[in-house]
C-alpha cells in the first residue's frame, strides 16, 4: 500500500527548522492508519529550498491526535525510527524499510501518524514538497485460513517468498497446542500441494470449544523452511 501527501508544488516553507523534535507544520499533517495487517513501513520526502546538513524528518505514531510531540514514538522494533535524511534538496530520499513494532498497536490496530522534524539549526527555512508512506507485508511469510467445524478443523496453508509470487511448498506440517503449550493436539503432513500453491490439513483430533489454540506451521520449499505461529479461537 502506498499513499502520498502533496503539500505544494513550490514547497511548503518550514520556518526555522528545529534541532529538537517538533511536529512538522504545527502538527497539521497527522493522519490515521491501520497497521494491524502490515509488517514494514517506509517514509519518503522530496524537499526544496536551502540545503541543511543534519536535517531529519521522522514518521512516528500515537493512539490519538495530539499536539505534544513527545507522545509520538518510533514505529520500528527496538525503537527504530522511520527517519528520512532531508539535508539535500530536489532529491527524493527515504527511510528504508523498517519492521513495525506490533506491540505499539492498540487492539484495533489503529494509530495516528505524524511527521516530526529534528536535526535542523533553528534558522534555515527548508521547503517540503512531497511526503510519501508505503506499507508492505514481510517478504517471507506463511499464510493460513482455518475452517473450524464442530467435529474437525481444517487449515489451508500457503507460503509467500517475495512480494509478487506465492510459492508451492514441497512439504509442510502443522502442530496444534493450547496457548499454554502443554497439550498436544496432533499433526498432519502433506507432500503434494494444490495447483495454487496451497494444501489443506485436517487434524485427527478435535480442538476443544471456546479455547484459544496456537497453530505452529512449518513449511519447506527449495529456498528453505519457514515457521510461523498463529492463534485461533474455537
Amino acid at each position: 500500500m502506498r499513499w502520498t501527501q502533496q503539500l505544494d508544488p513550490n514547497g511548503s516553507v518550514v520556518s526555522n527548522y528545529s534541532s529538537a523534535d517538533k511536529l512538522l507544520l504545527s502538527g497539521g499533517l497527522q493522519f490515521p492508519v491501520n497497521l494491524a495487517s502490515w509488517d514494514e513501513i517506509r517514509a519518503s520526502v522530496l524537499r526544496g529550498g536551502t540545503a541543511l546538513t543534519g536535517a531529519k524528518l521522522s514518521l512516528r505514531g500515537y493512539t490519538t491526535t495530539s499536539l505534544t510531540v513527545s507522545n509520538f514514538v518510533e514505529l520500528g522494533e527496538s525503537s527504530t525510527d522511520v527517519e528520512v535524511d532531508v539535508a539535500a534538496v530536489n532529491t527524493v530520499t527515504d527511510s528504508g524499510w523498517v519492521t513495525i513494532d506490533k506491540s505499539l498497536l492498540p487492539a484495533d490496530g489503529d494509530l495516528i501518524l505524524a511527521w516530526v522534524e529534528h536535526g535542523g539549526d533553528g534558522v534555515t527555512d527548508p521547503e517540503i514538497i512531497h511526503l510519501g508512506v508505503e506499507l508492505r507485508e514481510a517478504a517471507d511469510k506463511v499464510h493460513i485460513q482455518a475452517n473450524l467445524g464442530t467435529s474437525s478443523q481444517s487449515f489451508r496453508i500457503w507460503m509467500q517468498r517475495d512480494y509478487a509470487t506465492v510459492t508451492e511448498p514441497t512439504n509442510g506440517s502443522v502442530a496444534i497446542f493450547t496457548t499454554s503449550g502443554s497439550t498436544y493436539k496432533g499433526s498432519r503432513a502433506e507432500t503434494v500441494p494444490n495447483v495454487d500453491g496451497s494444501f489443506t490439513i485436517t487434524l485427527d483430533t478435535t480442538l476443544s470449544a471456546t479455547t484459544d489454540h496456537d497453530i505452529k506451521v512449518s513449511m519447506t520449499d527449495a529456498t528453505g523452511t519457514l515457521e510461523q505461529t498463529f492463534t485461533i479461537s474455537t
